[in-house]
């Protein structure tokens, strides 16, 4: 009697189906060096890889203190104005950001930025970049105050299996802000999944990276 196994068997099939063929195939970032990435792939990189996902980003009009023109109505077209407010042109519609989550202390990332790789980062650094409201880089006192006590308060790295890792500081950035966290209690491959969250105002952010696939030549680079 032939089974299905001693078909593909005849047929060469388990080496001529699609998913073994893409099982053993290498991402560019283990075959080349970084000097030969393409822009393709180094947009990749920085975009849509282990190490850089797009935010899920909710918004939530209840937050107090972010003026009529936003609470209580959700409009098509929003602009982002200095102070970290957001102006919209009054049409009915759904109000969207979007953002990219990058792993920026990775030797993956560093090196699609052209960064250098001789000395590892003494924190874990991520950064959102995108066209939501990070706040004014110039902004000082009070405001400035209270922003940076909100983030600490709901920025953090959630480990499976371990104490979750909350935010030490932040910088203002081109087109977003970076996050840092302290390395004195490492995230293993054992945590299997670190979940990033944080509060910016009314808008919340949320991207997850399984660790398995943050394997950089071999490395789990964070």
């Amino acid at each position: 009697m032939m089974t299905r196994r001693s078909a593909l068997l005849s047929l060469g099939g388990l080496v001529s189906l699609p998913g073994f063929a893409l099982a053993a195939a290498k991402e560019f970032w283990d075959e080349k060096d970084p000097s030969q990435w393409s822009k393709e792939e180094i947009e990749r990189m920085l975009n849509q890889s282990p190490w850089a996902k797009p935010a899920s980003i909710s918004y939530n009009t209840a937050v107090p203190g972010f003026g009529p023109g936003v609470i209580g109505r959700r409009s098509g077209v929003a602009t982002i104005n200095r102070n970290g407010g957001v102006t919209t042109d009054g049409t009915e519609g759904k109000l969207e950001f979007q953002a990219v989550i990058r792993w920026e202390s990775s030797r993956a990332i560093r090196a699609a930025e052209k960064m250098k790789l001789d000395q590892e980062p003494d924190a874990y650094v991520l950064a959102a970049i995108g066209d939501f409201p990070a706040g004014d880089a110039e902004e000082t006192g009070a405001g400035h105050e209270q922003r940076e006590a909100m983030l600490r308060e709901f920025t953090k790295l959630e480990r499976h299996g371990a104490p979750t890792i909350y935010l030490e500081r932040t910088q203002s950035i081109a087109g977003g802000l970076r996050f840092y966290f302290s390395r004195l209690e490492p995230i293993t491959a054992s945590n299997k999944e670190i979940a990033f969250s944080t509060k910016m105002g009314p808008l919340e952010m949320k991207a997850k990276f399984p660790l398995k696939d943050m394997l950089y030549r071999g490395k789990l680079e964070l």
